[in-house]
């Protein structure tokens, strides 16, 4: 009789041991699916800042800031005069 309670104990015993490890596993596995996406992510964002970086280091620099300004807001320096060109009319 003892044989068999000591049985029934390390059968449940190994039962639940199994099912332990078995959660364990199932969360180290999804750890790492997130863990592979964090990277992919990271790896994202290191190369806007790459990016983000180039562009500071460019406008940084008095002549190319104000080359950006005139191109993208039509910034002209206060000694600068603006000249039209037009062509001439078809008679």
């Amino acid at each position: 009789m003892t044989r068999i309670v000591i049985a029934i104990t390390l059968f449940a015993g190994l039962a639940i041991a199994s099912f332990q490890f078995y959660g364990i596993e199932k969360d180290t596995s999804g750890l790492e699916d997130k863990a592979a996406i964090l990277r992919s992510e990271a790896d994202v964002i290191n190369e806007e800042n790459r990016k983000i970086g180039e562009k500071i280091q460019y406008l940084g620099q008095a002549d190319n800031l104000i080359k950006e300004l005139k191109t993208k807001f039509n910034y002209r320096l206060p000694e600068e005069r603006t000249i039209i060109v037009a062509p001439k009319e078809n008679q």
